[in-house]
């Protein structure tokens, strides 16, 4: 069962089995590896139509991507335009289909914060306590070196030389909430939310017994526009207020940056092959 929260309300998500299928979907090595290039290819794609629509947005001046679209999309954070992190996006997921002739299909980006890690991750560690024969006995690609990867990354993220990082999630009543804390126990960081921190000097700080500890990289597991409840168009008061300002200030990485939800617009799906062919 859920725990009850700290003020006394119950969480909001129902207690419920986790369910694993039996049957999976099951990819050969040479496959899985020129689909992984592919993703990653994409994913340098999105990152260069992210730069140039919070940046100079050439896109939008060549007629590539409508002006009205930008203006019309809650998606597209005021907040972010002329910011120039050193990524827009850490991590990046995308739902693919292939039909029966063998060509995979882009069924959707996921940008803003994709959940998913942590439950492949927990996936795999439930198949190798009750089905270990079966991982034994075929050449499963592993994903034990994973989180040092993601920690890497979400370290390389920062110009901070060794960077004290969490994993920011929207507590209890976060439909993902099992992906974050299962993620953050294999990360070896603190899993927190938003009353555990608060922007000081235009830094971000972490609560804890001994006092405020410096905090340099959030991997967020929120969506943009529940980041800070002072930004323009935000949603609920999960976040951390000036959580934005301290960003833009330098004082904290956000991994993915804050306004990288854009790609997920439906609208835009329609031009972004054509914005990504006219940046390559």
């Amino acid at each position: 069962d859920l725990p009850v929260r700290a003020d006394g309300r119950l969480a909001a998500l129902e207690s419920r089995p986790w369910r694993i299928d039996p049957i999976p979907a099951v990819l050969d090595a040479p496959t899985f590896r020129w689909l992984s290039l592919a993703v990653a290819e994409r994913m340098d794609a999105l990152e260069a139509v992210l730069a140039d629509l919070y940046g100079p947005r050439t896109l939008v001046r060549d007629r590539v991507v409508p002006a009205e679209l930008l203006a019309a999309t809650p998606r597209y954070r005021i907040d972010a335009v002329g910011t120039r992190p050193g990524r827009w996006l850490t991590t990046y997921a995308v739902d693919v289909a292939r039909d029966t002739e063998g060509t995979w299909w882009v069924v959707q980006d996921l940008t803003d914060a994709p959940s998913g890690i942590g439950y492949a991750l927990l996936d795999r560690s439930v198949q190798a306590r009750v089905v270990p024969e079966i991982l034994a006995s075929t050449d499963v690609a592993s994903l034990a070196r994973f989180p040092n990867t993601l920690r890497r990354a979400l370290a390389a993220a920062s110009p901070v030389a060794s960077p004290r990082i969490v994993v920011f999630s929207g507590g209890l009543d976060h439909p993902s909430y099992v992906d974050h804390s299962y993620l953050a126990v294999q990360l070896g960081v603190n899993l927190v939310e938003g009353a555990d921190l608060v922007v000081r000097q235009g830094r971000v700080w972490l609560r804890t017994l001994d006092g405020l500890e410096p905090i340099d990289v959030l991997y967020r597991r929120l969506g943009d526009r529940w980041l800070d409840p002072l930004s323009v168009g935000s949603t609920g008061s999960v976040g951390v207020p000036a959580l934005l300002h301290a960003a833009r200030q330098g004082g904290v990485t956000l991994a993915n940056a804050h306004g990288a939800g854009l790609i997920e617009e439906p609208d835009l799906r329609a031009v972004l092959p054509a914005a990504i062919e006219h940046l390559a």
